[in-house]
């Protein structure tokens, strides 16, 4: 373990965040900087969870005056924010838009607001340490259905938690001139009045037939 006293030379050119590193690294070590040129820095704390839950702090070190980047526009977290989904509704980090070629782009400074007083992040020179909060906003959460007739996939739609699925697609009738048999449809195994899971794979959508014998002429 270091000790003792580190002094540095007359005018020597140092950032406030390399002294805050210093001494988070050689706690016992004292740094003498009377007679350095300190440029002055302020502490930018970025709070947030990522989508399993974790929660994570990034920090920045901004010099006097200057705007705080977004560490989400600048690419620095790893992993990103995020919140676990709930069974009503999902969680966005922030705003995003479309771009021209129908990508979503996160919108800077949308994801963030200081803990004290939750003002949102903007572009303001920093004059002294911040703390930033993630902001999530609640959008419903989706539900997909699969639907099939006799084994075959002919549709797969989503909808919101709680509302109703529909598909487009409307099974044909069907006659057996050899069995003389006709196959009806009668609508679907399930009720996708309410859509409250995923009805896919075990769970899928099946079509319902009704077969019943066509009498010929002789039987009437």
């Amino acid at each position: 373990m270091l000790s003792g006293l580190v002094t540095l030379i007359n005018n020597a050119a140092i950032k406030r965040e390399e002294i805050i590193k210093y001494e988070e690294k050689w706690p016992d070590l004292t740094l003498n900087t009377e007679n350095a040129k300190i440029t002055e820095q302020w502490t930018v704390s970025f709070t947030y969870t990522d989508i399993n839950g974790t929660a994570h702090t990034f920090k920045e070190y901004v010099e006097h005056g200057e705007p705080a980047p977004d560490p989400m526009t600048e690419g620095l977290l790893d992993p990103v924010p995020g919140k676990p989904s709930e069974i009503e509704v999902d969680y966005v980090f922030g705003t995003w838009t479309q771009n021209s070629s129908g990508e979503l782009v996160y919108n800077e400074f949308s994801g963030w607001r200081t803990i004290a007083g939750g003002v949102p992040m903007t572009a303001v020179g920093v004059t002294g340490n911040i703390d930033y909060e993630a902001v999530y906003y609640e959008t419903p959460r989706k539900y997909s259905v699969e639907w099939y007739v006799d084994n075959i996939k002919v549709d797969e739609t989503t909808t919101n938690y709680g509302s109703e699925a529909v598909t487009t697609y409307i099974p044909e009738n069907k006659w057996d001139r050899n069995t003389n048999t006709a196959k009806v449809f009668n609508g679907w195994d399930k009720n996708t009045g309410e859509v409250k899971e995923n009805l896919v794979g075990q769970k899928r959508v099946n079509a319902v037939w009704i077969v019943d014998t066509i009498p010929t002429l002789s039987q009437l």
